[in-house]
């Protein structure tokens, strides 16, 4: 049976609860409803099974009926971060060949009403234009300003035309997402909708989610992650989703209670936010775990969460090229290990040395990952070729593989600070510091420096009861007690942030950026 077909019939258990958001309950019924006026739209205003069509709007449920719409007609979605600038989207506009744009009504009214110009604002011949909506009663609308052909007939045969490719076995539609990278232009990664589907079985299978999970997801969806590991392994497995726009510290335990939420799919950031607040009852009770993925999760931080709220945290390593699952741990009562981001799943990984070679167990060297649930190629961007070797994607992460087959990140290739010839990983350095209790956020670069080449700096996000001079002090020590000499900080930085992703993940090319200029400025 074809994925989207999958989709689809767990769509037609007529009556059952399968979305919330907004304070209200989407049931499959108009979820299957909603989801048929998206493709009857797209075939209306002259989109073709295959062609590619942005999605720009904030976590909702219109989102997902538009997505599901997309990919069920036989298109590909790009989604689009909906604070995206013009000239962002301008630009993925033109790199993906898109022939359609859908936004949310109300991001656009919002702009207007601030005077600000609207973020698209192309004028593209045979671009479809529409707007996408849910009123105060919950009914979701669709408003198609553009047709994307000069004569779209009356009728439409959504289904059929999507059922033709699915019976065709044709795979030439999925989504399309761009990286955003550490240097140079974004890569643009094409991912079947096969692939989707074969990596959200796989996280069905590795935290065992049933018809009878509820899974509270509030990472943005114009991200892998989001799709894949909160909506689509929901879907499949016939769960439910509780769908937040962003992530809300003072609604979260109220919200894990009253709809008795089973899991969680987290990031780091939102876990140490959590440490700060106190639940209102014991989610252990209902909540089998909590998932985290998209940047290092520190021990300290694990430790003191599970000891706090009795829930279990599997760490996760994922990517964009392999639609999000690379690696998770285990669920209780199986072993997990912290600090590792768990064992493989349905993917061949081996750990490589600067020549190409595969090292041995406890030696760091660079990731390198094979199989069906993997990317072949980049569909732009990917100037280098050298992301693939010889069947290998090389991740360009750095990290090592124990005696049981446990993986370990240490650190980004591209990242590593070059102290006259000494190589010191970002990662070793941060994980010393944030062992301090006081330490919120922690980031760790390479500057230029006359002497060495580089110098190693520590920027710092103290909690708001430190004395900086005595935590300064309190650092030093620290790091001189468990790092050699060469990979302590030159120097260390008090800041309110540090640049991150919109999952959380800290952007140290963007710190090094803004830090080289400041001294340019300054010098």
């Amino acid at each position: 049976m074809h994925a989207m077909h999958r989709v689809r019939e767990q769509l037609k258990v007529s009556g059952k609860k399968v979305i919330y958001n907004r304070n209200r309950w989407y049931y499959t019924d108009q979820l299957r409803y909603d989801v048929e006026k998206v493709m009857v739209s797209l075939d209306q205003f002259g989109i073709r099974p295959a062609d590619r069509v942005l999605l720009s709007a904030p976590n909702s449920y219109e989102w997902v009926v538009t997505y599901l719409g997309i990919l069920m007609y036989g298109a590909t979605v790009v989604p689009v971060n909906p604070q995206a600038t013009r000239v962002e989207v301008d630009r993925i506009l033109a790199e993906s060949s898109a022939r359609g744009m859908i936004e949310s009504r109300t991001t656009r009214e919002a702009q207007l009403e601030a005077n600000a110009e609207p973020v698209v604002t192309p004028q593209r011949d045979h671009l479809m234009r529409a707007y996408i909506s849910c009123d105060e009663l919950g009914q979701f609308h669709m408003e198609c300003t553009t047709s994307s052909r000069t004569n779209a007939p009356d009728n439409a045969l959504p289904e059929r035309r999507g059922d033709g490719a699915f019976a065709k076995g044709l795979s030439n539609y999925g989504v399309l997402l761009f990286t955003s990278g550490t240097t140079g232009r974004p890569k643009g990664v094409f991912l079947l909708v096969e692939l989707l589907h074969a990596t959200a079985d796989e996280v069905i299978a590795s935290h065992h989610l049933t018809s009878e999970d509820v899974c509270y997801g509030f990472l943005p969806l114009f991200h892998i992650n989001a799709q894949v590991v909160g909506l689509l392994s929901t879907l499949l497995s016939g769960g439910t989703l509780v769908l937040e726009e962003r992530f809300s510290a003072t609604r979260f335990w109220e919200t894990v209670f009253c709809l008795r939420v089973t899991w969680i799919s987290a990031v780091p950031a939102v876990i140490s936010i959590l440490l700060q607040t106190e639940s209102c009852g014991s989610p252990a009770d209902h909540v089998r775990f909590i998932r985290s993925a998209s940047a290092p999760l520190p021990e300290l931080h694990a430790h003191r969460f599970e000891n706090k709220f009795g829930i279990p945290i599997i760490e996760s390593y994922g990517m964009t090229e392999a639609a999000s699952q690379v690696c998770v741990n285990p669920l209780p009562p199986e072993r997990r290990k912290y600090g590792s981001v768990g064992i493989p799943r349905g993917i061949s990984l081996r750990i490589t040395g600067e020549q190409g070679e595969t090292l041995p167990t406890n030696q760091v060297g660079e990731i390198a990952l094979a199989g069906d649930r993997l990317i072949k190629s980049y569909a732009s961007g990917d100037e280098s070729r050298d992301s693939f070797q010889n069947g290998w994607f090389m991740t360009g992460d750095l990290g090592y593989q124990d005696e049981d087959g446990y993986v370990f990140i240490t650190g980004r290739r591209k990242e590593m600070i070059n102290r006259a010839g000494q190589k010191i990983s970002p990662r070793e350095v941060e994980d010393v510091l944030r062992k301090h209790s006081r330490v919120q956020g922690v980031a760790v670069i390479g500057l230029p420096d006359e002497i060495h080449g580089e110098r190693v700096a520590a920027y710092i996000i103290p909690d708001q009861f430190s004395r900086q001079e005595e935590l300064l002090a309190e650092l030093r020590a620290l790091c001189e007690e468990n790092m050699a000499p060469y990979k302590q900080p030159a120097e260390i930085k008090f800041v309110d942030v540090i640049p991150a992703g919109p999952t959380g993940k800290v952007q140290r090319h963007r710190l090094r950026e803004q830090e080289i200029a400041r001294m340019s400025l300054s010098s």
